[in-house]
């Protein structure tokens, strides 16, 4: 039977004065649960300090949420982070102190206390004693922080950091079609099989659906290719989007694959456009790459705005560049896409189109601020500056062509070449449309006339 916090902690100091340490163990990052989604800030409050980044907002969401979670003062911050700062070399140098006390979890398996000896050995990959107790425990989970109106900019990006510390997170989208009209029956079918630890609402006209398909489903022959951008997935994102509804997504855990693609189809049982509905993904790197996608204002502006497939030639040389990164071992979420590379994504041929230029982020580079997610968007895995960066960086440089470009673009502006090509699915998806109902309609008034039966006699007679 579990004991209360303080009789573990008092039996742990016995026993390892006898010699004895006996009392379970597990790796410290699977203590991270979404019950303390502040030790993820913690984690990387370590991992920015370890590399010497300096960044202002972190610092920001860091100091916000001491004063959240502990109600620490300004005037207490510097202290505390010097506790935590201790904390954190002693990890680093000794690892685990052998007469510690163990790491005491809750009911729920949440880590109890401060979490700065948890979030430092989850860091340094550390196997720590634990011990199970009945205490409830705090609970900082998204409700937590949205309850408390933490800025959702701040709110996506814990839960994205989120998704990439916890092997075993799924990312759902219930695509607007089907979004909103039997939420309450899926996330009952949800709970059946796994835990929803996010679920917000997002708004995608239907531009972004296709731009965010396009990205999410790679590797299916039937979206068609780069060539005829992407012509096949149409069909996909007619049957998906509904101007009127929002796409709603779901973060989930506690389930393996083999109940969640149960539950998936469990989940289109519920819909009669089956596939349509939902999507799930299948992997944790199918989960940060969404949640790079979706869970960051500056991505959710490119969806919507952007217009990627402008430029065959581009994408293939983004596809080139890619591939020589990882060919070449270097994470792509360490790598910028600066300069002309935003303005041809978003459909703006530059007078000279000179090679991408990328800006790598190292422990040298004072260009850490591209670790804030305003700061740059996501498209085909590779992070790109983001438009009021540029437009910054260029007013400053004296490139006024460009500046404007992207003032006109931040505002909603484009060159009218740009307008057309924005205009031009909603058109064809009109045309489409048009020539089915007037299709409909001449069958229907041949049927009233009577003479359908001679035509058709005819034609089984050509046809034979």
């Amino acid at each position: 039977m579990a004991m209360p916090v303080h009789e573990v902690q008092e039996g742990w100091k016995k026993r390892a004065e006898e010699g004895e340490h006996g009392l379970g163990r597990l790796p410290a990052a699977a203590c991270i649960t979404a019950d303390r989604l502040d030790l993820v800030l913690k984690i990387n409050y370590i991992d920015y300090r370890e590399k010497g980044y300096d960044l202002p907002f972190f610092q920001r969401i860091y100091r916000n949420h001491l004063q959240l979670v502990k109600g620490i003062p300004d005037s207490g911050i510097e202290s505390e982070l010097h506790h935590f700062h201790a904390i954190i070399e002693g990890m680093r140098e000794n690892g685990w102190p052998v007469a510690a006390e163990p790491l005491c979890l809750s009911r729920s398996g949440a880590v109890l206390g401060d979490g700065y000896e948890a979030a430092a050995a989850a860091y340094f990959g550390l196997t720590v004693p634990v011990q199970r107790t009945e205490e409830q425990g705090p609970v900082y989970d998204a409700a937590f922080f949205r309850r408390h109106q933490v800025e959702e900019a701040d709110l996506d990006f814990l839960l994205t950091e989120y998704c990439r510390k916890k092997p075993g997170t799924y990312f759902a989208c219930n695509w607007p079609r089907a979004s909103g009209i039997r939420n309450e029956n899926i996330e009952a079918v949800m709970a059946q099989t796994c835990s929803i630890v996010y679920k917000q609402e997002v708004w995608l006209n239907y531009r972004a659906v296709k731009h965010l398909m396009t990205q999410i489903y790679p590797h299916a022959d039937w979206i068609g290719s780069l060539e005829d951008r992407y012509a096949g997935i149409q069909p996909k994102v007619d049957s998906c989007h509904d101007p009127d509804r929002p796409l709603t997504i779901y973060i989930l855990e506690g389930a393996e694959l083999e109940e969640i693609v149960q539950m998936k189809a469990d989940i289109r049982t519920l819909f009669p456009m089956g596939n349509d509905c939902i999507h799930i993904t299948d992997n944790q790197q199918e989960t940060v790459q969404l949640a790079d996608l979706v869970l960051n204002r500056t991505s959710l502006r490119f969806l919507n705005d952007g217009l990627p497939y402008a430029s065959i030639s581009f994408n293939q040389e983004v596809r080139r560049l890619k591939e020589r990164l990882l060919a070449e071992n270097i994470p792509l979420e360490e790598c910028v896409v600066r300069s002309s590379g935003t303005l041809r994504l978003y459909g703006i041929q530059t007078v000279q189109e000179t090679p991408l230029a990328v800006e790598r982020l190292t422990e040298q580079t004072e260009a850490v601020h591209w670790l804030d997610p305003s700061c740059y968007f996501v498209y085909q895995d590779m992070k790109f500056a983001a438009l009021d960066i540029l437009k910054a960086e260029w007013q400053e440089a004296g490139y006024r062509r460009q500046a404007r470009t992207a003032d006109r673009l931040l505002q909603g502006k484009p060159p009218l070449r740009v307008k057309l090509q924005k205009q031009k699915p909603y058109t064809d998806r009109w045309i489409r449309t048009s020539m089915a109902a007037a299709w409909q309609g001449s069958v229907a008034a041949i049927k009233k006339t009577g003479i359908h039966r001679p035509l058709k006699s005819v034609y089984r007679r050509l046809k034979a």
